[in-house]
């Protein structure tokens, strides 16, 4: 027969339950705090991207990346589309002939400052919001990594559509 050691209460560790009830509370009030920075003072990459209705598309671009350069030229060998505002996002230094010719073409365009690491560590990214701005893809251009074919029409397309795009990876380079 097996004899049960009671432990006094002192002699118990930190219940369990006061522990959960801590980090919930500390939860909330980080929620709370992080919830007071307004998107205009956030991080450009990371504030809402589509202000207004209508299809929305946003080409995401990082001057270090052979990769944004490729598809940067890919964009501008046909004007935008009617159906979509679009708008080229540029992180890091821009080359001199890319916002004239994007306007030209019907592109927003729009320039951001970021760091020679972040500018050089990220692929270029695809993102398209529906006209009750929902993100409905979100993701790289290629299904092949350095793919000659970049599907950004098609995807618009099938978006359009209503169809679902499982997302291209966006890689680096």
């Amino acid at each position: 027969m097996k004899t049960r050691l009671r432990l006094d209460p002192s002699d118990r560790p930190f219940p369990l339950r006061t522990l959960v009830a801590v980090a919930w509370m500390a939860s909330g009030l980080m929620v709370a705090l992080l919830s007071t920075v307004s998107p205009a003072d956030a991080d450009p990459m990371q504030r809402p991207a589509f202000t207004e209705s209508g299809w929305s598309v946003e080409h995401v671009l990082f001057a270090g990346s052979r990769s944004s350069r490729t598809v940067a030229e890919a964009l501008l060998a046909h004007p935008a589309d009617p159906r979509a505002r679009e708008r080229i996002l540029w992180v890091g230094a821009v080359p001199s002939d890319v916002p004239a010719r994007a306007a030209a073409l019907g592109y927003d365009f729009e320039a951001i400052r970021a760091d020679d690491q972040r500018a050089h560590a990220a692929g270029p990214l695809l993102r398209i919001a529906s006209p009750d701005l929902r993100v409905v893809y979100q993701g790289g251009y290629a299904a092949r990594p350095r793919g000659p074919v970049f599907d950004d029409r098609r995807i618009l397309n099938a978006v359009i559509a209503g169809e679902f795009v499982r997302p291209h990876p966006s890689r680096p380079g």
